[in-house]
């Protein structure tokens, strides 16, 4: 488990690659960057597209010659390519129900496992065999009546309801955390402006169209199988293409927190599927610790299922009398997904004292603490996995990011092995380029984001990306009419965003253009009032103009809200 998501390794053309298990996907995909770093050869595919979170996408497709997963070679392998690349911590793809579907799939992410099961002789003999006094619950798999031709058997789709209204749920291991539908909550009676609903920020996935906003809304019930959970809380959001009338068949995702909180067996070989309450909250709307772009408010656990007796909880993963190091890691990796911090703590300091050796204990450790708001000790576990293995770049990154707030002493230093060992279309370059502007670094931060661009021309993220590009060269006052084109760029694509037009009011202001500058930080500051960057540049523009009065009206505005925001202007070699 990987910041809630399931990984598995496997090997393409022999080079080992991890995938997310994704039982929401129909198919296997890859992501760009990894066809980039692999070098495979891609083919459009006419009339061929997918729907997701977010929209729809028009993929590519290749074949690999050699596939292997659990020592099963596949050759000639057809993978989709997605436009958008969600890649985090070096995942290739995912992998889907087209290839999971030729066994019986046994999920027990609590104890990090994921086992292919080829049934023998077991008519309709209930599968969960793990279970002993624990109450099973049973969902048969349905096919929707208009879904599109291809895809029958391919989804994992059964019945439940919310709040007593029946409700059609995708198992979906893929998706970090369960997710209702907009139109399922209305039909409910739930929507944004209901009593105890809050904004969630948004979420995004394969479609290139747009991120998704999402809201938390109290959910007085959810019924599935026996088990019934009561006053519990579950994010709702567009969960396919708002463009096509398919998304009514799939009424709310089941996510890895539900899997998480469950064993469950997928008996394709019966079209069923049985699970067991394993412990824990069923629905988890707690920010994921790596997540930047969503959030949600504190609010109590949510309930656990009714139907759970004592001894189900006791259902977690048990590792025997002698584990091995990267057994008590693959739990420990769990727990933390959990949010079983403290457990996860002692079992992955337990997996460090077993193998001294191996650099990611120290390193996944080190995330921990961080985590844990323990800066000291997180460095100093970032340390360790950087000298047992010193090119290490994402225990390289880890300690930059740390370091930097505090010092630039060494940071540099990580940022170029970072730079040096990472693979050119990695999803990190983005970060990189933050923090290597956050340094002044500005030629470098400018040639991370045009890397990064360069594979992900077309993914949803990259309008976002010209934007940072735009604001490092207006810092650096560096090719102004290319920083220009940046921000003009990403403004169409952001619908007018506060932070872009801060970004090329500081790039007219550059360019000698005080009204223009005037106009945009104008518009940002209607979208963003409190934005001291837009009020202090807007003041810079203003005096350029003779306005004196409003300028110091504005910087006494802006150092209200930011003290050290002259500091900051100066900086970059703009004075009043």
């Amino acid at each position: 488990m990987m910041n809630r998501q399931p990984v598995i390794s496997a090997a393409i053309n022999g080079v080992q690659a991890r995938f997310t298990i994704d039982t929401g996907s129909f198919f296997q995909f890859l992501y760009p960057s990894a066809a980039a770093e692999l070098k495979l050869r891609l083919e459009w595919r006419p009339g061929l597209y997918t729907l997701g979170v977010g929209g729809y996408d028009n993929p590519r497709s290749t074949t690999v010659e050699s596939f292997t997963i659990a020592g099963i070679r596949v050759r000639d392998a057809l993978f989709l390519v997605s436009s958008n690349d969600l890649s985090q911590s070096g995942i290739a793809g995912i992998l889907g129900e087209n290839l999971f579907r030729q066994w019986d799939d046994e999920y027990d992410f609590a104890d990090g496992v994921m086992r292919l099961v080829m049934p023998h002789h077991c008519g309709h003999r209930v599968m969960a065999y793990w279970a002993a006094s624990q109450p099973v619950s049973v969902v048969d798999l349905v096919t929707p009546a208009d879904t599109p031709p291809g895809m029958v058997g391919l989804q994992l789709i059964g019945n439940a309801s919310v709040n007593g209204h029946s409700i059609r749920v995708l198992f979906d291991s893929g998706s970090d955390r369960s997710m209702l539908s907009l139109e399922a909550a209305r039909r409910i009676g739930i929507s944004p402006g209901s009593p105890g609903v809050v904004a969630a920020d948004s979420s995004e996935g394969i479609g290139q169209q747009q991120l998704v906003q999402t809201w938390i809304a109290p959910i007085a019930k959810f019924d599935i199988g026996t088990e019934e959970i009561q006053h519990t809380r579950i994010e709702m959001g567009h969960i396919n293409s708002p463009y096509d009338n398919y998304d009514d068949e799939v009424d709310m995702l089941l996510g890895a927190d539900f899997f998480l909180a469950h064993h469950i067996y997928v008996a394709n070989s019966q079209s069923k599927i049985y699970f067991t309450y394993s412990g824990g909250p069923v629905f988890d709307i707690t920010p994921s610790p790596t997540a930047t772009a969503k959030s949600a408010p504190a609010t109590p656990a949510p309930e656990q299922p009714a139907t759970a007796s004592a001894a189900a909880a006791a259902g977690a993963a048990s590792l025997g009398a002698s584990p091995s190091a990267s057994d008590v890691m693959r739990r420990a990796l769990a727990e933390e997904s959990r949010g079983e911090l403290d457990q996860a703590l002692a079992d992955f300091t337990r997996a460090c004292n077993l193998d001294p050796h191996d650099a990611d204990c120290p390193y996944q450790r080190g995330l921990l603490h961080s985590q844990l708001r323990q800066p000291d000790l997180a460095l100093q576990d970032f340390g360790t996995a950087i000298e047992l293995s010193p090119n290490d770049y994402q225990a390289r990154l880890a300690r930059a990011e740390l370091r930097l707030p505090q010092t630039h002493d060494g940071v540099k230093d990580d940022l170029d092995v970072v730079d040096r060992e990472a693979p050119p279309a990695a999803n990190l370059r983005r970060d990189l380029g933050n923090l290597y502007a956050s340094l002044g670094s500005y030629p470098d931060a400018i040639r991370q984001v045009t890397t990064w661009l360069s594979y992900h021309a077309d993914d949803v993220e990259a309008p976002r990306a010209r934007a940072d590009r735009c604001w490092y060269r207006a810092e650096a006052n560096l090719d102004l009419e290319q920083a220009l084109d940046d921000c003009n760029r990403a403004l169409h694509d952001l619908s007018g965003d506060a932070d872009t037009l801060d970004s090329r009011g500081l790039v007219y202001l550059r360019l000698g253009n005080p009204d223009r500058a005037i106009s945009d930080y104008d518009d940002a500051l209607r979208k963003s009032p409190k934005m001291a960057t837009s009020l202090y540049g807007r003041a810079l523009a203003e005096l350029r103009e003779g306005k004196k009065g409003e300028a110091q009206a504005d910087i006494a505005a802006a150092q209200k809200l930011y003290p050290k925001v002259a500091d900051f202007f100066a900086g970059i070699g703009l004075r009043p």
